[in-house]
């Protein structure tokens, strides 16, 4: 019996210990199942958050370079104008504006913002000046820059209000469509001619009519302007202290002198288009107008053939002036054209792009205060 007992708790022994290790076997595949689980389930956090985080640091990142290239790109604005906290604030607030109606970043127009003001251009009249060189950027040959340069330039040189700088950019868009210029060519030629033409009495809008003619016919800048300039100047020489001259200047226009000088204080454009007339009748006559230009003072070589062409292209001339001194045919010519560029694909699909980035620089505004604390 002994021998029996002995026997059966050897078994049980055998047996208990085979289900003992088999109990370990399962507990330790179980421990290492939950292990791994646990390892897969922190990685597919990671992931998780990994794919979550990335893209909300990107904006950050994103609305952070957008608000502080923005707020220098406005600091140089400030440097250069001068003005209260209120009118910065108006200013900064106008210019986001600004770039939700235009396909042109925030951060640019406050570029030429800031170009405007070291051209003198006040804080009052900056943000009507800089939309107009923005839509001239858009509409015509001229850049945005290139724009407000030469109109501010302009407008300096002939004391014109700030107020009139769309009246100005009405007549240039109005001449670019109606003639064989560019908008570029007709305001760097009003730029040349622009100094003795106004102590002649010309007007803003009379200069460009002819620039627009001048240009129109071939020349350039600095030889138009020259021989113009110098026209103008013995005009206005004849019509105060040389009576000879008057005489001559007079008598190629076929008028009085005292109508020619009257013609001059009174509506000087007419003067000169009388005299231009003048020059082409004495050549369609067969005359000899080089001889008719130097009894007036005018004998510079390079003068001369310049003249001689206005003489040539008279209608062309004429033509110009009259629509450049028409106020309801130049009126709102540079926004409709504007307009009519804005409406296009591009320029709308850039205006989205522009909200999103005004999005931008506002989050990114109420973000830079927290990294610098």
């Amino acid at each position: 019996m002994n021998e029996s007992l002995g026997a059966a708790t050897l078994s049980l022994h055998v047996e208990t210990g085979g289900f003992e290790a088999d109990l370990a076997f399962a507990r330790n595949k179980a421990l290492n199942t939950l292990e791994r689980m646990g390892r897969d389930a922190r990685l597919a956090g990671l992931v998780v958050s990994a794919a979550i985080t990335a893209p909300i640091v990107g904006m950050a990142t994103l609305a952070i370079q957008s608000s502080t290239q923005f707020q220098t790109a406005f600091i140089g604005v400030t440097k250069t104008v001068e003005g209260t906290a209120i009118q910065y604030a108006n200013l900064r607030k106008e210019i986001l504006q600004m770039a939700r109606e235009v396909p042109t970043a925030a951060k640019d127009i406050a570029d030429i913002a800031m170009v405007g003001g070291q051209l003198g251009i006040p804080i009052a009249n900056l943000k009507e000046f800089t939309r107009v060189a923005i839509d001239l950027g858009s509409a015509t040959t001229l850049t945005a820059e290139q724009a407000i340069t030469g109109i501010t330039r302009f407008m300096n040189i002939m004391g014109t209000a700030p107020s009139r700088v769309r009246e100005l950019a009405d007549i240039l868009v109005e001449l670019g469509n109606n003639g064989a210029s560019s908008e570029k060519q007709i305001l760097d030629f009003s730029l040349r001619m622009a100094g003795a033409s106004h102590v002649l009495g010309l007007s803003e809008a009379q200069i460009m009519g002819f620039a627009n003619g001048l240009a129109s016919l071939g020349g350039n800048a600095e030889a138009s302007g020259s021989a113009f300039s110098r026209m103008s100047l013995e005009i206005f020489k004849a019509i105060t202290t040389d009576k000879a001259e008057l005489d001559n200047f007079a008598g190629i226009a076929g008028v009085l002198p005292k109508t020619f000088a009257d013609m001059v204080r009174e509506n000087p454009a007419n003067a000169i288009l009388a005299f231009v007339r003048g020059l082409k009748s004495a050549s369609d006559n067969g005359k000899d107008v080089i001889a008719l230009l130097k009894s007036v003072g005018i004998t510079q070589i390079r003068v001369l053939p310049e003249i001689l062409k206005w003489a040539s292209g008279y209608a062309t001339v004429a033509g110009s002036v009259q629509l450049a001194t028409n106020k309801t045919q130049t009126n709102g010519a540079s926004v409709n054209e504007a307009t009519k560029r804005y409406a296009s694909f591009a320029s709308q699909f850039a205006l989205v792009k522009q909200r999103a980035q005004e999005l931008a620089i506002t989050v990114g505004d109420d973000l830079v205060p927290a990294f610098l604390t």
